[in-house]
């Protein structure tokens, strides 16, 4: 049970983070890049606990073993993807496939996310609560991630195939979809070659206006 704008909702979501690819743009293993003090999947974890969600899924295939050792002690349940190579749709199936409890909701976030905010999240778990429609964040006109898809989709979600995600999903859905506009990049910046991560470093020492 959910309360939103002063009423109470019969709503939760579970959450997916992705975090099993091999990174080959990259050139190494992405998830366990410093910053701030810890890695970059350790910045999208911790800010998917603090969303308040009810369940948390993370995928892991490459080098698998170094990344959980990270999230150690976290309240996270790790699934690894022996076929982490069939592309992101393997990872979501297998993440779903593990998903415990019966949420209204599953929002799908992408692990190399370091700079995602809690207050964002909630806003879009609120949204998704009001309307339990499909939630895509949206910056400047820009679709991001994470995205939220009420549980009806899974068995569709469960069919995908290739390295496109659910992305299929909300295209096959235009009129069930809700865009939801935020105030900060972090729903389109994700980490993806070694320039998107010295940007993210750049960040912390380029001084504010």
């Amino acid at each position: 049970m959910r309360r939103v704008g002063g009423k109470r909702f019969d709503c939760s979501v579970s959450a997916i983070v992705l975090a099993a690819g091999q990174a080959r743009r990259m050139g190494q293993l992405k998830q366990l890049l410093p910053w701030r003090g810890a890695t970059l999947i350790e910045h999208t974890i911790d800010c998917v606990i603090a969303s308040g969600v009810a369940e948390i899924i993370v995928v892991l295939g490459y080098r698998a073993e170094e990344v959980t050792q990270r999230l150690a002690g976290k309240p996270v349940k790790i699934k690894i993807n022996e076929n982490y190579k069939g592309g992101m749709s393997s990872s979501l199936i297998c993440g779903l496939q593990a998903l415990e409890k019966k949420a209204t909701g599953i929002m799908v976030v992408l692990g190399d996310q370091p700079t995602l905010e809690v207050d964002t999240l909630r806003h879009l778990i609120r949204e998704f609560c009001q309307r339990t429609t499909i939630v895509v964040p949206v910056f400047e006109k820009r679709r991001g991630n994470p995205v939220i898809f009420p549980s009806k989709y899974k068995n569709e979600m469960l069919a995908l195939q290739g390295d496109r995600g659910a992305k299929s999903v909300v295209e096959a859905h235009p009129d069930d979809v809700i865009e939801v506009g935020v105030t900060t990049d972090s729903v389109i910046f994700d980490i993806d070659d070694i320039q998107e991560y010295r940007t993210l470093l750049d960040r912390d020492t380029t001084p504010e206006r």
